[in-house]
């Protein structure tokens, strides 16, 4: 350079810093997160595509040839760049409504199949299985995974993760459908046929409306899937449980007094059900569900060892943000975004873009709009950063906020939401009831089959909660 020295522009930096966090931090992440549209047929009150999707999803983002142009070339450059993911994680608002859905799988499948030395990967696809509707859909649903599955030399599996909250009286609260139908009984019926036949597993919400009816509906799915005999699949050689993993809705304005009381009444009921009903009375084999270590790999001891958290799970260290936001890169797939996660795609959270060359057959760079917040969210511990849990007693096992709901109420995505809080408060309170009522503290603590250093973890997690969680 004859002795000059070159001074980047800003626009560079934020490039060189953006290309960075891709090329160093994600290439070795099992998973990357396709988002394809923000397309939905229902009409669910809690969730934030129906309150701020217009907000996250430009109208670009969401145009079919945009799609399947850009789905294809950024599966090449991946590849090309050397990313070792094993899973396409696709999320739309309901996959199995975009018309071209099928067209969309293609590209993956003809990827997948057509290029060497790359390793086999699996589909993950949550869906409100709202296609059971539709027969001539299920059978196409069906024939994509048989003919996933069956490929084993280039595919590990494909799974669904059912977003049904209940039986129709329940779900037709907060999260009927658009077009005005109601799922009925024989919806049910093929569902849990059909969850069944393929081991499928399902996240139901839990939201203030719910929460008082919950007992009941807790009975339907338990009832249900005993019935439909899809309570067990194998994996990896053991038998593991399929229950329902029920997800507390993180927003400010499901949790009040009322609300927390009737969480903490279906917390018991769970234990009460679960015990006499999934552990016919076994108080050993409920102990080690309670102790399942879902985090740090399970311990594959008693009958429900979890492929998803249980509801009932005693304290588990928590370094890391419970959800896939510190997890593989995410792309919103119509303009090529690069985002924290599927609920934070605001224009001003957007990480930056990935650049096409002009004639759009090739990605060719980056483009850096937030690079910086792209580290503090992978590198961030929120035990120590987030505004609020720095100075809680529970930090080092409570689960925590999402960053999007936080975003949406505080207009800030690292300060903890007070309603919610309380919800975590009043949830490792009550566990800590629940394994004191029924011995499980006596049962696991001396218990060699479960490791010295879980044994230590819930032993300092119930002191924490006995000194600093009751008046």
């Amino acid at each position: 350079n004859g002795g000059k020295r070159y001074s980047m522009t800003f626009q560079e930096q934020q490039d060189l810093l953006l290309e960075n966090y891709l090329f160093r931090y994600d290439k070795d992440e099992a998973s990357v997160e396709f988002i394809i549209t923000s397309i939905c047929n229902q009409k669910c009150e809690y969730c934030y595509l129906y309150r701020y999707g217009n907000e996250m999803y430009p109208p670009e983002a969401n145009k079919k040839e945009n799609i399947l142009r850009n789905l294809a070339l950024l599966l090449d450059w991946l590849d090309e760049n050397g990313y070792k993911y094993t899973t396409f994680d696709i999320f739309s608002g309901e996959f199995f409504q975009i018309p071209y859905w099928e067209e969309i799988l293609s590209v993956f499948y003809e990827h997948q199949i057509n290029t060497p030395n790359i390793p086999s990967r699996d589909f993950v696809i949550p869906t409100n299985m709202s296609f059971l509707m539709d027969e001539e859909k299920t059978a196409r649903v069906e024939y994509w995974i048989n003919r996933v599955r069956n490929d084993t030399k280039h595919f590990n599996g494909f799974w669904l993760s059912a977003s049904v909250d209940g039986p129709t009286e329940l779900e037709s609260v907060e999260r009927g459908l658009r077009n005005g139908q109601t799922k009925q009984d024989s919806f049910y019926d093929k569902f849990f046929k059909f969850i069944a036949k393929y081991s499928f597993s399902c996240h139901p919400m839990i939201t203030k409306e719910f929460v008082k009816d919950y007992k009941r509906n807790y009975d339907w799915w338990i009832d249900n899937l005993i019935k439909y005999n899809a309570t067990f699949k194998k994996e990896n050689g053991y038998e593991v449980c399929s229950i329902p993993m029920m997800l507390e809705v993180r927003n400010a304005e499901q949790w009040d007094k009322e609300s927390l009381q009737n969480y903490r009444d279906f917390l018991f009921y769970v234990a009460e059900k679960d015990l006499n009903t999934l552990h016919k009375g076994d108080l050993t084999d409920f102990a080690y569900h309670m102790a399942d270590n879902f985090s740090d790999g399970m311990m594959n001891i008693g009958t429900y060892n979890h492929v998803q958290p249980y509801i009932l799970a005693l304290p588990e260290v928590q370094h890391r943000m419970p959800c896939s936001i510190q997890g593989g890169t995410i792309f919103r797939v119509g303009d090529l975004a690069v985002v924290p996660c599927h609920r934070t795609c605001y224009p001003d959270k957007v990480y930056g873009f990935l650049e096409l060359n002009e004639d759009k057959t090739k990605i060719v760079g980056v483009y850096g709009e937030n690079p910086m917040l792209a580290y503090k969210i992978k590198t961030i511990n929120q035990n120590r950063s987030f505004m609020k849990c720095a100075g809680c007693p529970i930090k080092s096992f409570c689960m925590k906020g999402c960053l999007g709901a936080q975003y949406e109420d505080r207009k800030e995505l690292f300060c903890a939401i007070d309603e919610v809080c309380e919800m975590f408060k009043t949830k490792y309170r009550t566990v800590n009831d629940i394994a004191e009522k029924y011995g499980v503290y006596d049962i696991i603590l001396n218990d060699l089959k479960i490791s010295k250093e879980r044994r230590e973890f819930i032993k300092y997690a119930r002191d924490i909660i006995n000194r600093c969680l009751y008046d």
